[in-house]
């Protein structure tokens, strides 16, 4: 064989190495980031007691870039996304940066899932994972409120507030749960559409709440602008509970049990008192008595708990 077929066949070999090599450096591809949660549960029915305590692993081969966590608002209906990358570990105080695999231990406590579910139905919480490729990879855990008949559901509370009798001689009578406000009797007939009930002390009702629609409202609200003139008098419903927990009502609190007939006016009310009302626009609410002068001129304290 001459030198020239010598080298033809060098040349051929070496270009076909390179080309292998090119071929195989191709080939080699980084895997996506992922995602996987504690015994592959991704979701959870919340009872009213129980929380989110599970391992949440990130992995990725191009190493791990940031990992965030996007949740239910505890305030609003909105959400929150928070970076999580440098709270990994048992003590969220590791870093997953560089890092190929981590673990994040990904609790809510009971409390903050009822804060929750005061404005939201179901709770997502979206991780995503980051690598330096750059590539994402999302995974999603939800929970989901335990049937329990009729649970309450969002509600908006309010404190401290006081309704004067009929003859007060500032303080106003009639109250709308929807705006939380308070009106005097002219007031409260221009806005008699959104007005639920009054307050009255009278000899033999004592302490009462009045939907306008009963007629002792009539009876004890005269004048020009009394509420037998009002073209609107809302008929709400109410009913006087016994050893209902109005501290512990919570957007879970089933409710079925709330029933509600033809009484418009709940009477001979005392502090610490519960009344259930229900409106016209069928929204639901609690009123715990707080205080209570017992006279015409005098007033009553309440809070209240309503459906949103």
């Amino acid at each position: 064989m001459n030198m020239k077929k010598v080298k033809f066949f060098a040349l051929m070999f070496l270009a076909g190495a390179t080309l292998f090599t090119s071929c195989k450096k191709d080939e080699e591809t980084v895997a996506d980031p992922t995602i996987s949660f504690q015994g592959g549960t991704t979701s959870l029915v919340f009872t009213g007691t129980n929380s989110i305590d599970v391992n949440v692993t990130f992995a990725a081969e191009g190493k791990i870039e940031s990992v965030s966590l996007n949740g239910p608002s505890l305030t609003g209906t909105g959400t929150t996304t928070t970076d999580i990358t440098s709270k990994m570990g048992t003590t969220h105080t590791d870093n997953g940066r560089n890092q190929t695999s981590v673990i994040y231990l990904f609790q809510v406590t009971s409390a903050d899932l009822a804060l929750a579910f005061a404005n939201h139905t179901t709770l997502t919480y979206t991780f995503t994972v980051n690598d330096q490729q750059p590539v994402s990879t999302t995974g999603t855990f939800t929970v989901t409120l335990q049937s329990t008949g009729t649970p309450f559901g969002a509600f908006t509370p309010n404190t401290g507030i006081i309704l004067g009798g009929s003859s007060h001689p500032t303080l106003g009578s009639f109250y709308a749960s929807s705006t939380n406000t308070v009106y005097l009797q002219a007031a409260a007939k221009t806005n008699a559409t959104v007005v639920d009930f009054a307050y009255f002390y009278g000899t033999t009702n004592q302490a009462t709440l009045v939907a306008p629609a009963d007629a002792d409202a009539s009876t004890m609200f005269t004048g020009t602008s009394g509420v037998s003139t009002w073209t609107t008098k809302n008929s709400t419903k109410f009913v006087k509970l016994t050893g209902f927990d109005f501290a512990g009502l919570s957007a879970t609190t089933d409710i079925a049990d709330v029933t509600f007939g033809t009484l418009t006016k709940a009477n001979t009310l005392a502090v610490g008192d519960v009344v259930a009302f229900k409106t016209v626009a069928n929204k639901i609410g609690f009123a715990k008595v707080t205080a209570c002068t017992n006279t015409d001129d005098g007033t009553i304290t309440f809070d209240v708990k309503v459906q949103q």
